[in-house]
């Protein structure tokens, strides 16, 4: 079982990575419902039928509120269940009559834009820290140690087909601070590379250069974008070749906890030895005012996920389990 975001609020707005996650499906049902927590007990209807037979099911969790999942995708049936809000092109699927929420809807969408302002602000911000760090970088030193690794990961391994290729986002931003599904999705793989490194010093580079050679050699290649920085990467997952790696900085900084975990310092490999405390002070600023763009951002995050509760605890009374009963046995069985 996998879960991941499609959808993401991000510094470049709305960006929706659904249809790239559902090209390979043959049966795609659009869920029309007012009600998430409706669209929720569907999908979850739809992913314990597959599960229980021990059919691989992905879940798509909802990025304004992460306890409820807005779609289902079964590959090996062939089959995808979106809310419509994420995927209109599918086949229509009614769940209810449920006819309010709009109004909370509108206001719901309003903050999130506001959000994303902020988060623009705070991208601009970030731009400044990484030059702090790219004006002082040894960047032979750099691509020399990126372009070993990769021959290390790849080993001269070639797939005699065309690879695929999918893009989603591992986390999102939530009031208490970001999520990630970064443990989950790596559950299993064999090693697991944890890079760790400042602003600017190429871990995206590094990735996007990792998954275009994975993928030039025949290889399927999962690619994790950044639900910050949506054309940054932070994940490149080959399972054929038992490995992954990804930023593990905050906000998602993890730290090696099995046998084949590794760390990738690209801090060291940038030497960038000395740098932080040469620029303690216009570091620091910059990191405050980053900090607070983004909080900024998040309490607008925080009032929009507050609306969409009240306004899910309101309609929850008409939720129609006998029509989602009905719509996922068609779909299970279709």
């Amino acid at each position: 079982m996998k879960k991941y975001f499609c959808l993401a609020n991000t510094a470049e707005g709305f960006v929706n990575l659904t249809s790239e996650n559902i090209k390979e499906t043959t049966k795609i049902y659009s869920i029309k419902s007012n009600i998430k927590a409706s669209i929720d007990a569907l999908v979850r209807k739809v992913g314990e039928f597959y599960e229980k037979l021990d059919i691989d099911v992905e879940y798509i969790v909802s990025p304004i509120d992460l306890g409820l999942y807005s779609g289902v995708i079964i590959r090996k049936a062939g089959i995808a269940a979106i809310d419509i809000a994420l995927y209109s092109d599918g086949k229509t699927v009614v769940l209810d009559k449920c006819t309010a929420g709009d109004e909370e809807n509108s206001k719901i969408n309003s903050l999130l834009l506001k959000m994303h302002e902020e988060y623009k602000k705070a991208k601009q911000i970030h731009d400044d820290w990484e030059k702090i760090y790219i004006q002082n970088m040894d960047m032979k030193r750099l691509d020399k140690f990126s372009a070993e690794t990769i021959d290390f990961l790849l080993n001269d391994k070639k797939a005699d087909k065309k690879a695929k290729s999918v893009k989603r986002f591992f986390g999102a931003s939530a009031p208490g601070g970001s999520v990630n599904y970064i443990n989950l999705l790596t559950k299993g793989i064999k090693n697991r590379y944890f890079i760790k490194g400042r602003p600017g010093t190429g871990k995206p580079t590094f990735l996007k250069k990792l998954a275009k050679e994975a993928e030039s050699r025949g290889f399927d290649t999962e690619i994790y974008c950044c639900s910050f920085d949506p054309k940054s990467l932070d994940m490149v997952i080959v399972r054929e070749l038992d490995f992954c790696v990804f930023d593990s900085t905050a906000p998602h900084e993890l730290f090696p906890m099995n046998e084949n975990d590794y760390i990738l310092d690209f801090y060291e490999e940038s030497g960038l030895n000395g740098v932080d405390e040469k620029y303690l002070k216009e570091l620091e600023i910059i990191s405050n005012k980053y900090s607070n763009a983004i909080k900024s951002g998040v309490e607008y995050l925080a009032q929009a996920v507050k609306i969409h509760t009240i306004r899910e605890r309101i309609l929850s009374s008409a939720i129609d389990y006998a029509k989602i009963d009905e719509i996922s046995k068609m779909i299970c069985v279709d």
